[in-house]
């Protein structure tokens, strides 16, 4: 399978949108009802008690209810594709394309920083329905915790590995991989890991390998064990060299038959930049997912007793790519595709109130 790359749409607009920005403020940018520029005083006018994050001595609001995040949806159909709303994020599957009902897994944020730092933080990290509500989630922090307001909006990412918090948050670019056609499906008989990896192209088709067995135990939302998955932690298998940017990597895992789903390098992570033994792909599980899911799927045991969407089944690549790289090649079925969304007629709109996540 051809090897996947970042599109941003923010590309098309940031030039405008920051040229119009006020001095301590971030932009927001891409398929989001929502663009436009925000400063601290701004984001805290937008802060409520249920999206509010104290952590590391700030306050922020949630990046899902920053960027209009709700797990109310409305969708709307034509011969171009799907498009559907989370609250006021805006996404599409073209048609043709795997039918993926939470197409929404295949985007994801770019946070920049003044200095040219960047963060990637996958869509399906920062939704409710997926992760839950328990443990700290990235968050655009506002002013110190009990204090006065911050000069620059931060992005946080509460124990990311080194260099995930940006510290003076210029833009918050939300983009996608763009979509696969619908595949056969079947079984997987190898995963072949591509991109910015150690050994791109390299195909492994039975397991562990070299590698040593990691186990996770899957619970419901009583505490009570369901599954136990064998397999290894996705930063192992890909070990992606630092030189690259780890900060600013997607990593995008697809299935036979075309199934997609992106996840930031960094939550693959520990905060001692160490691979996160929740973040697995599986090749054994104590329960029935195999051998029927073929020779590996992949596990976030983070997203615990939630949709499990983000796990995905029959993995036939998993590819590593910047996610500020943008692939001219596949311009045109991004353009088509959101085509009905009026892509060049983007205005900026006034921020309206945010829901609680």
């Amino acid at each position: 399978m051809k090897s996947l790359q970042a599109i941003l749409l923010a590309t098309v607009i940031v030039p405008l949108a920051a040229s119009e920005a006020a001095a301590g403020s971030v932009v927001l940018t891409g398929p989001d009802n929502l663009d436009g520029a925000y400063t601290p005083s701004q984001i805290a006018a937008e802060a409520t008690g249920a999206n509010t994050v104290n952590f590391g001595g700030l306050t922020g609001i949630t990046l899902w209810s920053f960027l209009g995040g709700s797990d109310t949806t409305t969708s709307s159909t034509n011969s171009s594709g799907t498009t559907k709303n989370y609250g006021q994020i805006v996404t599409f599957n073209p048609t043709g394309a795997n039918s993926n009902p939470n197409f929404d897994l295949r985007y994801y944020v770019v946070g920049s920083g003044g200095n040219g730092a960047q963060t990637a933080v996958s869509l399906g990290q920062i939704d409710p329905g997926f992760v839950g509500t328990a443990s700290p989630v990235p968050f655009v922090a506002f002013q110190t915790t009990g204090g006065s307001l911050l000069p620059t909006p931060q992005l946080v990412i509460p124990n990311g590995p080194a260099g995930s918090t940006i510290q003076n948050l210029t833009s918050l670019q939300l983009g996608f991989v763009p979509a696969l056609p619908q595949g056969p499906g079947g079984q997987s008989k190898g995963v072949t890991i591509t991109g910015n990896v150690g050994s791109p192209n390299t195909t492994y088709t039975q397991f562990p390998g070299g590698f040593t067995p990691t186990t996770l135990n899957v619970l419901n939302s009583s505490n009570q064990i369901t599954d136990t998955y064998t397999g290894i932690p996705l930063a192992t298998l890909l070990n992606v060299p630092a030189s690259v940017g780890l900060n600013g990597q997607i990593v995008v895992a697809s299935a036979t038959d075309g199934y997609q789903v992106v996840y930031s390098l960094d939550e693959l992570l520990n905060a001692d930049g160490s691979a996160n033994p929740n973040a697995l792909l599986a090749y054994a599980a104590t329960g029935t997912d195999f051998p029927g899911d073929g020779i590996a799927r992949t596990i976030t045991g983070q997203d615990g007793p939630f949709k499990h969407g983000r796990w995905v089944s029959n993995v036939l690549e998993l590819d590593v790519e910047s996610a500020a790289t943008p692939v001219p090649a596949a311009l045109p079925l991004f353009v088509t595709g959101l085509g009905a969304l009026g892509l060049f007629g983007w205005r900026r709109k006034a921020r309206r109130s945010v829901k609680a996540a």
